[in-house]
């Protein structure tokens, strides 16, 4: 049933109400840049202390929610989103030693809960590893990543508290459960790379100046080694440039932890440089060699094969391509192709279970393939619907993967996926009161300005004539930063769809 008027035998129609809206004052003094007058009115607004901003945000939402009051069905839409938000939700597992981790919302916990169980076992005897919610007073902390030891005995985990890029790594010792005393502070845009008896990461020195201290620049991003049992203090400095004050520095170890691989970004460019380091080799060969000198391709080491590395990149092919590279010859000349560039984009590439797994964008919607780590195409993932698969990620060794998979009307599902056979099983699937067969999604295609091909997705009950023109559309497009928006299950979007609304979503290009 739809929801209008559900509180109220009689129609209110509240669409027609005029609302009037606080003035907001005009400053007409411009600012003049290079002898250009620029007018900024509403500079004003920028401190949001000011009594004056105070006041009109006040008075804005006076109006907001005076209007929002005189919906008669709001309590049954705040209810019905309640219900259809109170759903276990489970991330993608990963395999480490005979655990399987995971996380897990019971469905309206703030936070999700990091769990652990034995392979094979059932999901009912998971014990809890960590719980976000529970790691300050107020819920403002999160959890930022989890990087285990390749011998599964030791967990690195990074918070950061209230919305701060800023993180704090801690120690876990995953045999009796019990934290090891190791911080690591001012850790910001850093991985956690094991190798031996610690592991890489990266931070900016402690900031000075009292108070404002975290409203300073940051400057001169180093990579650090951190052995477990000592002292931040007594980390050993790997790589720093006093030269580039700009930029980041983020180290990386490949599975088998043969080579160090650093990556570099000058702050300025869209790519990112690339630097390796043979950890077998003798101490005395320990340099760092360039495989990629320019910062104008993305670049990053997935893995290697021996001492081949397998290298994902848009170096000259926009569309991105994998190629292997002999750090004893890095030279483009000498790069093997692996996966060539093809006509539609390489969006990420992992290797997994003895196989590259390679998600492409296929008119805004995933197609997953299946390479063996020389690059014969074996076979391609056969997803449920038009939809986002994101996951494929394990260690070489491991038999089984696992795969979220999303649609506009399918809620997140979680999979399990054997490479060699090419077999996907539901591992969890969410109960969420929604019936999928109920709606269809059609893609259609539109030429933009320049004659580009434009898809877009509509979405609606089945059964509704979307010719008539009459039906209520919520369009919603964004184009920016190279993020496409594929489709993805939304609550506050099946509400509208249920109620006979229409979803629209042009695939808009940056």
């Amino acid at each position: 049933p739809t929801l209008e008027h559900a509180e109220s035998s009689v129609p209110v129609d509240f669409t027609v109400t005029t609302l009037t809206y606080p003035a907001a004052r005009r400053d007409p003094r411009p600012d003049t840049y290079f002898g250009t007058a620029v007018p900024d009115p509403y500079r004003w607004l920028e401190d949001p202390d000011a009594p004056e901003t105070t006041a009109w945000v006040t008075a804005e939402n006076q109006v907001t929610f005076d209007y929002l009051a005189r919906i008669p069905f709001r309590n049954k839409l705040r209810e019905r989103l309640t219900t259809l938000w109170n759903y276990e939700r489970y991330g993608v597992p990963e395999q480490e030693g005979d655990l399987l981790v995971f996380s897990k919302n019971d469905g309206l916990q703030n936070q999700a809960v990091v769990y652990t169980m034995p392979l094979g076992a059932p999901v009912e005897q998971a014990q809890v590893l960590l719980d976000p919610n529970k790691f300050s007073a107020d819920g403002t902390t999160a959890l930022a990543g989890l990087h285990f030891s390749p011998d599964h005995r030791y967990l690195a985990y990074a918070t950061s508290g209230g919305g701060s890029d800023w993180q704090q790594v801690h120690l876990l010792d995953m045999h009796t459960r019990q934290p090891l005393p190791d911080q690591l502070d001012w850790v910001k845009v850093s991985g956690v790379s094991w190798a031996g008896p610690g592991f890489y990461y990266s931070r900016y020195d402690a900031p000075t100046g009292g108070e404002n201290a975290l409203a300073g620049k940051n400057e001169f991003h180093k990579v650090y080694y951190h052995a477990l049992g000592t002292l931040q203090a007594a980390d050993r400095l790997v790589y720093e440039n006093p030269a580039m004050a700009l930029g980041f520095r983020i180290a990386g170890t490949t599975e088998d932890e043969r080579f160090l691989v650093l990556s570099l970004t000058d702050g300025k460019s869209d790519g990112n440089q690339v630097r390796v380091r043979d950890l077998h080799a003798p101490a005395q060969a320990h340099a760092w060699t360039t495989v990629q000198p320019s910062y104008e391709f993305d670049t990053s080491v997935i893995g290697n094969v021996g001492g081949l590395l397998l290298v994902y990149t848009n170096d000259h092919a926009p569309n991105f391509k994998v190629v292997g590279i002999d750090p004893r010859h890095p030279e483009p000349a000498h790069w093997q192709t692996i996966i060539p560039e093809g006509s539609e984009k390489l969006e990420s590439i992992s290797q997994a279970g003895g196989y590259l797994l390679a998600t492409y964008l296929h008119d805004a919607s995933s197609r997953v393939r299946v390479f063996t780590e020389t690059g014969q195409h074996l076979h391609d993932v056969a997803l449920p619907a038009l939809g986002t698969a994101v996951g494929f990620g394990g260690r070489r060794s491991d038999k089984v993967l696992y795969y979220a998979f999303t649609s506009f009307t399918y809620p997140t599902t979680i999979y399990q996926y054997d490479p060699a056979t090419n077999q996907s099983t539901v591992w969890r699937a969410p109960q969420v009161d929604v019936q999928p067969a109920d709606y269809e999604t059609t893609q259609v295609f539109f030429p933009s300005k320049d004659g580009t091909r434009i898809p877009m997705f509509i979405v609606h009950k089945k059964g509704l004539d979307t010719k008539s023109g009459q039906l209520p559309t919520y369009l919603y497009a964004y184009g920016g930063f190279n993020v496409s928006l594929t489709p993805a299950f939304s609550v506050a979007r099946m509400l509208w769809l249920e109620n006979g609304g229409v979803l629209a979503v042009p695939n808009l290009r940056g």
